[in-house]
């Protein structure tokens, strides 16, 4: 995707630079055993950036059908990176974050899972007041 794309330059010239290779989190037990879904596509969005139309649409059409996952990595205010796997499906009610802040040095540092019941959008989880 572009927002992935505009980035990666920049990215590898870091990388190289630093002479480190990027963190690779582990899935936790549970969670790497997820059921596997469609793929909405993996992308990072910066501050100020909103997940483009394309991928939430996705996730909207494939609700009801097979299901899909969507993963959004942003940054903390720090530059930490957020991993969300926003996942929708007939057998999910709603929308399923599971949250990777691992890479969160002032965060938990652990994973989550949260679920908005009834949510049919990233947009509307965004929003839910009930967000387990």
């Amino acid at each position: 995707m572009r927002v992935q794309a505009r980035y990666a330059l920049p990215l590898i010239v870091a990388i190289a630079v630093s002479g480190c290779s990027p963190a690779t989190t582990p899935l936790p037990d549970g969670i790497a055993e997820r059921t596997p879904l469609a793929s909405c596509g993996e992308l990072v969005v910066h501050l100020g950036e909103t997940i483009p139309i394309e991928p939430r649409v996705c996730l909207r059409n494939a609700a009801t059908r097979a299901g899909a996952e969507l993963i959004v990595t942003t940054s903390t205010t720090e530059g930490d990176p957020i991993r969300r796997f926003y996942r929708v499906g007939p057998q999910i009610d709603g929308v399923e974050v599971i949250v990777d802040n691992s890479g969160d040095r002032f965060g938990s540092g652990g994973w989550t899972t949260n679920s908005c019941p009834g949510a049919v959008t990233v947009t509307e989880y965004g929003t839910c007041p009930d967000a387990k």
